[in-house]
Order: C-alpha cells, then sequence, then structure tokens
C-alpha cells in the first residue's frame, strides 16, 4: 500500500516496514498529565484551559516513571486510505519493560499525527525522540470512506497547536457507503418449546 500510495507515512524509513506491521517513533513533545483535583468535564473541553491538567514539553528524551501517564504523539504524519483501518500497538521491546498503551484504532481516511497514550511500568524507562516505539498494522474495513477522515487539533488536543503546520487537519466530515451489497440472511426456522404433557390431577 505504501508503494502504491494508498497509505503515506511522512517522513518515511524502510527499517519501518516489518512483515506484518510498520513501526511508528516517537515524536519532539510530550504531554505529562497534572494531578489537578479540580474535576473536568469531558463534555466541555472546547470551555476549559488544559493546560491546568496538561503540561507540554518539547524533548530530545525522557524518563518514564513508573506508573506514569504521557501524551506522545507521532514523529510520523500518517495518511490511511479511505478502505482500510489500523491498530497501533506498543512494540515487544517496550512491553517487556512494563510500557504499555491501551488499543488505538486508527480511522479508515485519517489523516494526522497520531496521538499515543504511554503508560509506565514499575521501574523508569527512558523514552527519547525518534524511538521505533509502536506500530500499526492492517484491520479489515468494510465500509469505504467517501471523505476522508481527518482530526480538528485545537486546545481539547495538546499537540499540533499551529493552524499553520503541514500536519494541521482540517475537519472535512464522514460518509460512508458499502463497498459492495451483501446478500441478505438466510431465512431462520422459528423454535418452539414443545407443549408440556398435562399430568393427571391429584385425589
Amino acid at each position: 500500500m505504501i508503494a502504491e500510495g494508498k497509505l503515506v507515512i511522512e517522513p518515511f524509513d524502510e527499517e519501518m516496514v516489518r512483515e506484518n506491521s510498520v513501526d511508528l517513533r516517537i515524536g519532539g513533545e510530550v504531554a505529562v498529565l497534572l494531578n489537578n483535583p479540580e474535576p473536568l468535564d469531558p463534555d466541555k473541553l472546547q470551555e476549559i484551559d488544559l493546560s491546568n491538567y496538561y503540561k507540554v514539553f518539547k524533548i530530545d528524551s525522557f524518563v518514564l516513571q513508573p506508573y506514569m501517564k504521557v501524551l506522545v504523539p507521532t514523529l510520523e504524519y500518517v495518511r490511511m486510505p479511505d478502505d482500510v483501518a489500523g491498530l497501533v500497538g506498543v512494540r515487544s521491546t517496550f512491553a517487556r519493560l512494563g510500557v504499555s498503551i491501551p488499543p488505538t484504532l486508527i480511522d479508515a481516511g485519517f489523516e494526522g499525527q497520531i496521538t499515543l497514550e504511554v503508560h509506565g511500568g514499575a521501574f523508569p524507562v527512558v523514552l527519547k525522540r525518534g524511538m521505533r516505539f509502536a506500530h500499526v498494522a492492517r484491520a479489515a474495513q468494510r465500509l469505504r470512506v467517501r471523505r476522508p477522515r481527518a482530526r480538528i487539533f485545537s486546545r481539547a488536543r495538546p499537540f499540533c497547536a499551529n493552524s499553520g503546520c503541514k500536519y494541521h487537519a482540517v475537519d472535512r466530515g464522514l460518509q460512508q457507503v458499502p463497498r459492495r451489497a451483501r446478500p441478505p440472511p438466510a431465512p431462520t426456522e422459528t423454535f418452539s418449546p414443545p407443549a408440556r404433557a398435562e399430568t393427571g390431577k391429584r385425589r
């Protein structure tokens, strides 16, 4: 798909390609989740100053402390085909160090940098910009996205706040149409339990 131009990854390196996936590298920023006792309402993210909940740093390297949670953008800009989704996971090298990320789905038609939620393990681990940290594998997609799905990078997202950035995405809406007609389901027989036999009345 990369050779055909259907899947775009920039910057790209041949060493990133594996048997069943493509590696993704750590970008140049990290957002640390702050210990803020003030409840955050997810329905009001556009009205909230998220700098009270996240601290964003430019980095070449940083130490992921035990059980720490941070947000890290990929170094790569990714544009998915309109009929293929992707699944992102942490590379086994880091999984064996106790570092993890939740299962992350990249929608078909998505374009932009991918934000990874990184969880620390039992001991500190050094993470560096440009380090091959995660990988994306192809996932089946039954519906074709007519308009590629993009993300709005705003105050609700710690990264890529610069609207002039090459990788700044614009929301263009999403429509889906079936790739091909599916045959109607085969009729099924309705199961009825047998009638219960009447028993004689007790005298």
